[in-house]
């Protein structure tokens, strides 16, 4: 039973090839036996005209009739005949004496009036008698045709010739097809299996690779053999490949984060508790430590819940409700939220948007969401006396919407990690300023639910600028 796709290939291939070469030669042998039948019956035809000439020499008296049978029996030995003219009530015969007395009008008559009904209206006919006949006790192809003397028909001439002598002929032919048929299956095989097993060798590779990558070896490539589809499939496994690897590491990465999140704020409630609970932590410290795990706890209701958002959002599952929405009023309910925090850390806020109102398409719940983010990130990075900037731009199809913070610059090198799950700009800051880490992800993630970009710049002069642009309604 075959199983794989080598052997399949081959036995479909084999298939094909003997079915190919039988019909070639079955065609071949028709085609050369049909060629070989008309070659004798043209040359039959040659000689009852030779004949008919004869005929016409002995009635103008310029050979005699012993002469006359004499060149027939010379023509019927030479081609291997069996020759009979009835002319004149005579019946020339070239056949042994045995068979001569049963030659007679009437007996070829009986078995061959057809013919000599045609042949009397100055038609020659070609008979094949696959069983024999009574005179014949094999098959013989049988050529008859009249004899004019002065342009009248005055007699006919029967040339008979043994189908077993255009068998032997044939036969030779047959085994040299068969021959050539056998050889060039054999080599058509051959090519076959070196072009089976070169076509196929690059698919082996893949599933040997396939196999790596299912264990978990994402460094696993393929040689690229060519540009055809096989070359294209060895491509396109590489780049899954590495996205897979890039899969992987950003879920471990995102594990490890996770756990570290959890784990951090976890182990410092467990151990106020224990405090409050053994008795370590004094009476009048109870309330303060109490707080404190209360924002502990507070920090993870965030943080699940912005995990929610993100599984939700990458699932496509989030809701999106995308309607004609005034993005004026979105910025200006934002920085309300903030207005404490803006407060208490003495920033200066300018905000530079139109006093009209400027519509864009977009789902106002999660475009209030990225402001949020993108305004909290920038009031938790600017230091004290600082400025907080918000402003947007114009084109003809968009809405650009700029957050400026001051302060240290964010390295290069750290910018395109930005919007990645967790990404730590600088890992000296505590955590409590940093928040969960999701939130530049989620921003991400939603602007390009709405089909738009958002991007970051920054430097010394300028400070910190978040970017991302809106559809205009």
């Amino acid at each position: 039973m075959t199983k794989t796709l080598f052997s399949k290939l081959m036995l479909a291939f084999i298939v094909i090839i003997v079915i190919t070469t039988v019909v070639s030669a079955f065609l071949i042998s028709t085609m050369m036996k049909n060629q070989q039948f008309q070659r004798t019956s043209s040359d039959m035809i040659n000689t009852a005209q030779e004949i008919n000439e004869l005929a016409q020499m002995k009635a103008q008296s310029v050979i005699t009739s012993e002469e006359f049978l004499a060149q027939i029996l010379i023509k019927a030995k030479l081609n291997q005949d069996v020759i009979w003219v009835v002319e004149d009530n005579n019946i020339w015969v070239t056949s042994d004496e045995s068979s001569e007395s049963q030659i007679t009008e009437e007996t070829i008559l009986k078995y061959y009036g057809n013919m000599v009904e045609d042949i009397l209206k100055g038609n020659t006919v070609t008979n094949i008698s696959e069983s024999g006949d009574a005179f014949f006790h094999a098959p013989v192809i049988t050529v008859g045709a009249p004899i004019y003397v002065e342009n009248q028909i005055v007699g006919s001439v029967f040339i008979h010739k043994a189908l077993s002598a255009l068998t032997n002929s044939l036969n030779s032919i047959y085994r040299e097809i068969i021959q050539a048929a056998l050889i060039s299956g054999i080599a058509a095989v051959i090519l076959c299996y070196f072009f089976t097993r070169n076509l196929l060798r690059p698919l082996g590779d893949v599933s040997d690779a396939a196999k790596e990558l299912a264990k978990g070896n994402f460094d696993v490539r393929i040689e690229d053999y060519s540009q055809d589809e096989i070359g294209q499939l060895a491509q396109t496994f590489n780049t899954v490949a590495v996205d897979l690897g890039k899969f992987e590491n950003t879920r471990r990465s995102f594990v490890a984060n996770v756990s570290h999140e959890l784990r951090s704020p976890l182990t410092s409630m467990q151990g106020l508790v224990q405090g409050v609970l053994d008795g370590t932590i004094h009476e009048e410290d109870r309330t303060y430590y109490l707080n404190v795990v209360l924002e502990e706890i507070k920090r993870l209701n965030i943080l699940i819940n912005d995990l929610l958002d993100l599984a939700r959002i990458e699932s496509g599952t989030f809701p999106m409700n995308i309607r004609r929405v005034d993005i004026n009023e979105l910025i200006r309910r934002a920085l309300i939220t903030f207005e404490s925090k803006i407060t208490q850390n003495d920033i200066s806020v300018h905000v530079e948007i139109g006093d009209g109102k400027d519509y864009v398409m977009a789902d106002a719940d999660r475009i209030a969401q990225v402001l949020v983010n993108l305004i909290d990130n920038a009031v938790k990075f600017t230091p004290k006396g600082g400025r907080l900037d918000v402003f947007t731009a114009m084109s003809e199809v968009s809405v650009f919407v700029n957050i400026r913070n001051s302060g240290e610059p964010i390295p290069q090198e750290d910018i395109p990690y930005l919007f990645e799950r967790f990404y730590k700009a600088d890992k000296s800051r505590s955590r409590e300023s940093q928040g969960t880490g999701l939130g530049l992800s989620i921003a991400n993630r939603i602007l390009k639910q709405h089909g738009q970009k958002i991007w970051v710049s920054s430097d010394a002069d300028t400070g910190t600028t978040f970017t991302f642009t809106l559809k205009k309604g």
